[in-house]
């Protein structure tokens, strides 16, 4: 949407895909309409999770919809809503203007004026049902499995709040990940994926 994307607390500015350019084609995947669901296996720290919020960043400007974004833990969350969500919104000129008011967003959620972000963790079953939404992602979903004790499957969980839109193929779920064993969520979602 050609908004003004902060990059990284440690890049910070416009976003520019030749900082990383292999992160091209995972962001295209994101407009493209037959694609329902992508799985990123990845390295640590080669800027998937900015990938993401770049997808969010198009969702608000382009393409609005409710939008769950689950992270292993509660302080993972918070942290990545008030640290980089709030800022990426704030100092976009094209992103900045769907803001509907004063007290917009808290830790946990926040409020467009089309949209609403709700931000779950793996322990946080009770927030993940409470809505339905357009697009589900994923940040570390091996982590989420692991943190999650008996409850399980987080993405089984968390996908189904797009059932709604996945039947009038408007929705998507994306998992961004560093993947830690083979039989792994990550890799599972992976190998049922056509790669």
């Amino acid at each position: 949407s050609g908004a003004s994307f902060i990059s990284s607390r440690f890049l910070p500015g416009r976003w520019r895909t030749s900082r990383i350019p292999y992160s091209y084609e995972m962001m295209n995947v994101f407009t493209e309409p037959r694609i329902r669901e992508f799985v990123c296996v990845k390295s640590s720290r080669v800027g998937g999770t900015e990938i993401i919020n770049n997808f969010i960043g198009y969702a608000i400007d382009e393409e609005p919809g409710n939008l769950l974004y689950v992270y292993p833990t509660e302080p993972d969350a918070k942290e990545e809503c008030v640290e980089r969500i709030v800022p990426l919104i704030e100092t976009s000129d094209r992103l900045s203007k769907h803001i509907p008011y004063a007290g917009w967003w808290t830790q946990t959620q926040i409020n467009m004026d089309s949209m609403i972000i709700k931000f779950g963790w793996a322990t946080s079953d009770r927030r993940m049902i409470r809505i339905t939404c357009r697009y589900v992602f994923f940040d570390e979903l091996d982590n989420c499995d692991a943190q999650s004790g008996k409850l399980g499957d987080t993405y089984s969980l968390a996908e189904k709040r797009v059932t709604t839109f996945k039947k009038s193929g408007r929705s998507k779920v994306g998992v961004v990940s560093s993947v830690t064993r083979p039989e792994a969520a990550t890799y599972k979602r992976w190998n049922a994926s056509d790669q």
